[in-house]
């Protein structure tokens, strides 16, 4: 009965925002301009004037640009603006679509706060926060139709199940009191809560059962927020729905933690400290063990199946003279769940001038870089590097000629595609007559969603559907290795297209060709292949006659 529920109010969503989702995506969106009548296509709220939009624009500036490299998509980012006394204040964030080359594609402000935490729920509707408002809300990029929710926000972070529908968000709780330096302070945790579509709490996991309140590790990383010990920051949720996992990254106590949802347990506990959760042994990349492999990170995700990217802000880091400077770094780990292991596999270190203690984001691309997010305001920095480290994409917001400045928020990041992406592994095949093609190719879906996804994916040329298939892409944004078999085709060159449409009906293509012979129309290298062995053995033969010819008498 949930699951129907859930499939009912899935497809009232799907019907309200995705509406215009079988067009090309965004790409009937104009770039935005100076000219007003483009800004119509903000939904929101209509400017006046294009001044700050203008600026956006104008502040966003290349520092590196490596064409054949960098991602080729679209970026959603939430924005923030600092104005100087001279500009108006009105206009306060963005959440703005750019692509790849600075251009604002679409998007929208708010006037009185910043929008925050935005997620893709679908391949054309954003989940967004705006930071000082208690629930969150839905855009459609598309349509730029916005539906505001009674779910709660909660703090820092908010995660989405499209299969049942339902919301996950960090609830800040009160775990006792506790007195400290003659002054008596709140001891605050976070509980995870799952809300329905009404904001309704179904399920909710206790903080207290894995991380009480521990005096002895409070004073070795003393941090309070407000009236209130700030014990343990939470700030970021990643929902494995296939599997039905959860997991939370805990700023202040430095790790990660794995909640079983179905039966509300903790699995374990990655990092410095680990509560009353099992413990897990860590390795860096040199295979020796170490107390943690980040302090005070940001946006933790999954990868793939055990495997993780978060980014290590390295502050608090007590392993050095002062904790409070740090190196940022982006950090990949694989944990190994009958060994009790994670193993840091990937990592890249920042420039020293880069250093954030605080907010960031990290995500691992389909082009297999990785993306990070420096919140250094009031010029932030955003970078991709492919796997060896080096810088193919770096943009900065510079502060404008109208000394407007900039800043973003944790986790203030998603990427997406206008259409599922693909690799053919052959550009073109070969075969007799009658023989089936196998086409094998990698494909990826338009952005990271957490489940498993159904792909339709077809075989067509000169009008025709050759073949036909319900197909799988992994979820996590992982390339997926798929092959349709194609057979019926007549004798003769074909030009084909291969297409990967995914539920909202966005849909990539790619191109290649089948040359079919019948067994008496052999191909070319065939035929010179026969021919070559024909005068091979006619040479043979002359050279065997002329021998015995010579040799007469020793053959008699």
């Amino acid at each position: 009965m949930v699951k129907k529920t859930g499939i009912i109010i899935g497809l009232f969503l799907f019907i309200l925002l995705v509406g215009a989702s079988n067009t090309n995506g965004i790409s009937r969106v104009h770039y935005f301009g100076l000219d007003d009548s483009r800004s119509t296509f903000f939904g929101v709220r209509l400017p006046s004037n294009a001044t700050l939009l203008a600026e956006l624009a104008e502040a966003m500036d290349f520092r590196v640009h490596d064409t054949t490299q960098s991602f080729r998509g679209l970026t959603i980012q939430t924005i923030g603006i600092i104005p100087n006394q001279s500009v108006s204040n009105d206009r306060v964030g963005y959440l703005a679509v750019t692509d790849a080359y600075g251009n604002v594609v679409n998007g929208f402000y708010i006037d009185d706060d910043m929008p925050i935490f935005p997620q893709l729920i679908n391949a054309t509707t954003i989940l967004y926060c705006v930071k000082g408002r208690q629930n969150i809300s839905l855009w459609n990029m598309v349509t730029n139709v916005t539906v505001p929710l009674f779910v709660p926000r909660g703090h820092h972070d908010v995660d989405y199940n499209a299969l049942t529908n339902t919301f996950l968000g960090l609830d800040s709780v009160t775990l006792q009191t506790y007195d400290h330096e003659s002054k008596t302070y709140n001891v605050e945790g976070d509980d995870i809560v799952e809300y329905d579509w009404n904001g309704n709490e179904i399920w909710r996991w206790d903080c207290n059962d894995t991380f009480p309140f521990d005096v002895d590790e409070f004073h070795l990383v003393n941090e309070t927020k407000k009236s209130d010990i700030d014990w343990m920051h939470s700030n970021s949720l990643y929902w494995d729905v296939d599997e039905d996992m959860i997991y939370m990254n805990v700023r202040s106590r430095d790790c990660v933690v794995k909640v079983n949802h179905a039966t509300n347990e903790t699995v374990w506990v990655l990092g410095r400290y680990t509560g009353e959760g099992p413990e897990l042994t860590l390795y860096n990349q040199e295979g020796e063990q170490v107390d943690s492999l980040f302090y005070h990170a940001h946006a933790c995700e999954m990868n793939g199946p055990n495997r993780f990217i978060i980014y290590d802000n390295d502050y608090y880091n007590i392993t050095r003279l002062n904790p409070e400077i740090g190196i940022t770094r982006v950090v990949e780990f694989e944990v190994d769940e009958v060994a009790m292991t994670a193993t840091e596999t990937w990592s890249w270190t920042a420039p020293a001038s880069y250093y954030c203690n605080s907010q960031g984001d990290a995500n691992l691309l389909p082009n297999g870089n990785r993306f990070s997010l420096y919140s250094q305001s009031p010029e932030p920095l955003f970078v991709e590097v492919n796997q060896a480290g080096d810088t193919v994409w770096e943009m900065v917001l510079n502060v404008t000629a109208n000394d407007v400045g900039w800043r973003t928020s944790a986790n203030g990041a998603e990427h997406f595609y206008e259409e599922p992406q693909i690799v053919l592994d052959e550009s073109s095949y070969s075969v007799f007559e009658g023989t089936p093609i196998d086409v094998g190719f990698s494909a990826w879906d338009t952005f990271k969603r957490r489940h498993t996804t159904d792909v339709t994916v077809r075989v067509l040329g000169g009008g025709r559907v050759f073949a036909e298939q319900d197909l799988q892409l992994l979820p996590h944004w992982q390339e997926t290795d798929l092959t349709i078999s194609v057979s019926g085709l007549p004798a003769g060159v074909h030009n084909l297209t291969l297409e990967v449409e995914n539920p909202e009906g966005q849909t990539g293509r790619q191109y290649f060709t089948a040359n079919i012979t019948t067994a008496f129309l052999l191909p070319v290298n065939l035929v010179i292949f026969g021919v070559t062995i024909i005068v091979i053995v006619i040479i043979l033969a002359i050279f065997i006659w002329y021998y015995r010819s010579k040799h007469k008498m020793f053959f008699e």
